[in-house]
């Protein structure tokens, strides 16, 4: 259980995942009966089928506000332990993108041939997103781009296009994560408002070894 920012992409797969790998390295995850989770969503619900959480077990808070119990198992957040967490990210754990690798890269195609582009204009978040998107997507499509739209993809569809990438440009954004899955030298390119603090991506680059590039731009009002 998380507050809202389990609903983020990036905050599922760096905050809560961890505490279920944590967790199953000391106790049997079959005698748990329930996954206490801040609200049950579809695209949640399938990754933590396919770890071996079934539905059934997945205890949405939003509508259950009181619960009596005999065992609680309770883990602390995995990296963010104090500061500003905009700063802390710098210092995520390579344990936990390496164990994200192992539980859903399943294969790496040896021609890396992919340039993609990662669209953020149906976000429900306004911040990040690029003004002139239409002009960059036409522009990047002639210089063979595929566009894609991660939230319009299955994970296992993601990971596939994001491990078989050679350049990867995209908004600062959750959908970004999935860099996790990049082969190594591989080029990624992520457009930030110069005044954005995260280092989300450039500290993932640095522990596989990606080519980070950060392109800045002016803040809007």
């Amino acid at each position: 259980l998380q507050g809202s920012s389990a609903e983020n992409y990036f905050h599922f797969m760096f905050d809560i995942l961890p505490k279920i790998f944590l967790a199953k390295s000391i106790i049997n995850l079959d005698n748990v009966d329930y996954f206490l989770v801040n609200k049950q969503i579809d695209w949640q619900i399938k990754i933590f089928e396919s770890i071996g959480i079934d539905r059934r077990r997945l205890l949405d808070a939003q509508n259950n506000r009181h619960i009596k119990v005999k065992n609680i198992y309770s883990l602390t957040h995995p990296w963010y332990l104090e500061g500003y967490i905009q700063e802390q990210v710098v210092y995520l754990p390579a344990w936990i993108i390496f164990e994200l690798r192992k539980y859903f890269l399943k294969k790496i195609s040896p021609d890396k041939k992919l340039k993609i582009f990662i669209d953020r204009s149906n976000s429900k978040y306004n911040h990040c997103k690029i003004m002139n998107n239409a002009e960059l997507t036409n522009f990047l499509k002639n210089q063979g781009f595929l566009i894609i739209k991660p939230e319009e993809l299955s994970l296992n569809d993601q990971v596939d296009i994001f491990s078989n990438s050679k350049i990867i440009i995209g908004g600062h954004g959750a959908a970004l994560t999935n860099i996790i899955f990049s082969q190594e030298n591989t080029d990624i390119i992520e457009i930030i408002p110069s005044s954005h603090p995260s280092r989300k991506c450039e500290r993932i680059s640095k522990v596989l070894k990606l080519n980070y590039f950060r392109f800045l731009t002016d803040d809007t009002k």
